[in-house]
């Protein structure tokens, strides 16, 4: 600042003293280009050191657009869009230097060394456009997306990553076919062939279910064949795990066939189980099975506090104390599941209000019921429900008839479940050697109203994580201090969640395709799979064309960000200013030669 306060103050006294000096000429031709010439030169003089500049406006993309080639970009789009142009183009995937070597682009790491390497500059995505993480990197910056044709083959797939022992393995999505002929999708496991569905040209949602067997980590495969030619094959992984035996107390009005039949197959598969029994007025039969409690005369939260699951019928639930019926509503609000077997409309309970009942007449044939999410498990009973369940607001339905009756419907109160079943006595299925669909029913209702325990690998994304690609995981830990996270043995470094003080997220990026153990402090080890490259194409490749569209405009396919016009300072050139000096002084040297040259011959005439 004082350097530049020197300068200026130096150059005003200077362009003062030449400018007396030039009025002090007894020639005075040329006088105002005399003053105008001396105030230049010391202004550039003193410009060359200073340091100047002036502001300047220019479009964000100025410069011309970047062409960016993805996978599934394809010469004569690019061509055409050039249309001799010259534009520089690039890419990040080497399969496309080969495809597209006469136009030469050129290789970049990634998108956010080409966006750091040219700021502001808009770009052009031909292909199938970029992954959301590599979107990241074009924060601010404009660009169009020529997406080609949507890909054939699976664009979406769904299927549970974790499964208890004995719990069937769902597979759903949509199957694109944009040929003539049906594709056919089979889901195998170890050589042999689990289910199957047809799709036809056009396309179709899809849904395959198996009964896997082995425990702990298994890997399924679904294929897609067109006649002979197997199109796809595609890693379905999958941990089954057995889970702990479910701690259940049984309420029952009286002796009952159906608390009978249910308590053997209870403790058939592992499960503890009280059964008590009212006989009359406050007399209780006790059984259990394994060691039971010493006193079960009073539902009290200590007599709650050892079990995860009651199951009751209603009226034996509204012949409760008013205090032991708060005592188990806050035992299902700490997270304790309840089951309630109900053949009437409901009353006098917490939580017969949120499913309201209606009776429904007996039909000429008994109706076939089916599980939420199970097409497999259907079975028909002789003694069909009486009552209907009726859609309420934060109700899911578990089991509807045909006719999309709900039978049996489930609600969160706090943190745990109520589940709610209109459904008649099922032992007759045992009866009739059902028992797989009496296993699959029971274990589908006792599960979905157990206490939820806590998974350590809450959500990864993306959903099929691949090699060389960044995963974020999002992992549960206490909320008090920074925990240990380790992956595959290497040990990195979370950040808390701003919404959920229990969650941590870091990301991973893994190296190689198969499982990969995760370890976090405190929680029991648990795993992720990775898909090779080639794994899932057509889905990874629909999500890239979503993303990509995402950020752009739908009408044009233009970027959904206007283009800037933004505000730049350029320094003068000092060239410009030594160019000044040099004419400057050059008129000033000329222009005394030519008064003095004039005085001298007028001395001479003289």
């Amino acid at each position: 600042m004082q350097w530049n306060l020197l300068i200026t103050g130096c150059s005003v006294l200077l362009i003062i003293l030449l400018m007396i000096k030039e009025y002090r000429r007894p020639n005075r031709r040329l006088l105002g280009l005399r003053l105008l010439a001396s105030v230049l030169a010391v202004c550039s003089l003193a410009g060359m050191a200073l340091p100047l500049s002036f502001k300047t406006t220019k479009p964000a993309g100025a410069g011309g657009p970047l062409i960016v080639l993805t996978e599934g970009a394809t010469p004569d789009s690019v061509e055409k869009f050039l249309a001799n142009r010259n534009l520089r183009i690039y890419t990040t995937d080497t399969g496309l230097l080969k495809r597209f070597r006469h136009l030469r682009p050129e290789l970049v790491p990634g998108t956010d060394h080409l966006a750091a390497r040219h700021p502001g500059r808009a770009w052009e995505i031909f292909g199938y456009g970029l992954d959301a993480y590599e979107l990241k990197a074009l924060s601010g910056t404009s660009y169009r997306f020529h997406p080609p044709q949507d890909p054939d083959g699976i664009t979406s797939v769904y299927w549970p990553a974790q499964l208890d022992a004995g719990t069937a393995l769902t597979v759903q999505g949509f199957y694109r076919n944009g040929g003539p002929r049906p594709v056919k999708l089979v889901l195998r496991a170890f050589g042999n062939s689990l289910d199957s569905a047809m799709i036809a040209a056009g396309g179709s949602a899809f849904e395959l279910t198996a009964m896997p067997k082995p425990m702990g980590k298994a890997v399924f495969s679904l294929v897609s064949i067109s006649g002979t030619d197997t199109i796809s094959a595609d890693p379905v992984p999958v941990t089954i795990e057995t889970p702990e035996p479910l701690r259940v107390l049984m309420l029952s009005e009286a002796p009952d066939f159906e608390y009978r039949f249910l308590k053997d197959w209870l403790a058939e598969n592992g499960y503890g189980v009280t059964v008590r029994t009212r006989i009359t007025g406050d007399k209780f039969d006790v059984r259990f099975t394994g060691p039971g409690p010493s006193e079960m005369e009073r539902i009290t939260p200590a007599a709650l506090a050892g079990y995860d699951l009651v199951l009751a019928g209603h009226r034996e639930l509204a012949a409760l104390r008013r205090d032991e019926l708060g005592a188990l509503e806050s035992a299902v609000e700490r997270g304790m599941g309840l089951v309630v077997r109900t053949d009437t409309a409901m009353e006098k309970t917490f939580y017969a209000r949120h499913f309201p009942v209606r009776p429904v007449s007996r039909p000429e044939q008994a109706p076939l019921f089916r599980l939420a999410g199970e097409r497999k498990t259907e079975f028909r009973l002789d003694d069909p429900a009486v009552l209907q369940i009726r859609p309420a607001g934060g109700t899911r339905p578990h089991l509807t008839d045909t006719k999309n009756h709900i039978v049996v419907s489930s609600r969160l109160f706090g943190r745990g479940y109520v589940l709610v079943s209109a459904l008649q006595p099922t032992y007759p299925l045992v009866l009739q050697g059902r028992t797989a669909a009496y296993g699959a029913l029971w274990s589908s209702i006792l599960s979905s109203a157990a206490a939820r325990k806590t998974e350590p690998l809450q959500r990864i994304s993306p959903l099929l994580p691949r090699s060389g690609e960044p995963a974020e995981l999002e992992t549960s830990a206490s909320p008090e201090r920074l925990p240990r996270i380790s992956v595959s043995g290497t040990l990195l470094v979370p950040e808390q969640s701003m919404n959920l003080y229990d969650r941590w997220k870091t990301v991973y990026w893994p190296e190689e395709p198969g499982w990969v153990p995760i370890q976090t402090e405190g929680a029991p080890p648990a795993s992720f799979y990775v898909y090779p490259d080639n794994a899932w194409r057509t889905v990874r490749l629909t999500g890239r064309l979503n993303e990509t569209r995402r950020h752009a405009s739908p009408e044009t396919g233009g970027p959904v960000h206007r283009e800037e016009v933004r505000m730049s300072e350029q320094p003068v050139p000092k060239t410009w200013l030594f160019a000044i000096f040099l004419i400057s002084c050059g008129f000033l040297w000329h222009a005394t030669k030519i008064l003095s040259a004039g005085i001298y011959a007028g001395r001479k005439n003289m």
